[in-house]
């Protein structure tokens, strides 16, 4: 650039721009810190969340076996028999075919009850001793199941002998 006296004019050096984009180290290193603190807060609820989702899920799991035996029983005019084994908690469902009072020696169940359902490893099984029926007519043994784990709280599972209804109740 000329001026009126006919010098050019220098440019100065310019300075970096300050108006640059990004973040600093102290920033990043901030926001870091504040999500382990967050998540180390978080950690212990999360682990009781997985637990009552394996409490829930086994109870589930069994309260449909239940309601399978019932519907079956009723479909098929037959006789289906729950049977709880311990260590490992272990439970089958079988058909049974009763004619004339006498009954022939009962079949696995069709489908995944029939080849026995493993509880989850954390979930403790309390059940009956005796099987649990399901009758042609739409009813059942009347029994009580319990679920026990560690740091969560039992769930009961109730069947209704007149109704033959499984209820899950906490």
């Amino acid at each position: 650039m000329t001026s009126r006296t006919g010098m050019t004019a220098r440019r100065l050096p310019t300075r970096p721009r300050t108006d640059a984009r990004g973040f600093t180290l102290i920033e990043l290193s901030l926001v870091l810190a504040l999500i382990a603190v967050f998540a180390g807060l978080a950690w212990p609820s999360l682990r009781n969340l997985r637990k009552n989702y394996v409490m829930e899920t086994a109870a589930q799991d069994l309260t449909d076996c239940m309601t399978f035996a019932r519907a079956s029983a009723v479909a098929e005019r037959s006789w289906y028999k729950l049977v709880f084994k311990q260590n490992p908690a272990v439970y089958t469902l079988y058909k049974m075919d009763v004619q004339d009072g006498s009954a022939s020696p009962p079949t696995p169940a069709p489908g995944r009850w029939g080849l026995g359902k493993a509880v989850a490893p954390d979930v403790e099984l309390d059940a009956p001793a005796d099987p649990i029926f399901f009758y042609p007519n739409g009813t059942a043994t009347a029994a009580t199941v319990v679920l026990k784990g560690q740091d969560v709280p039992p769930v009961s599972i109730q069947l209704s002998g007149t109704l033959g209804d499984a209820t899950i109740a906490r």
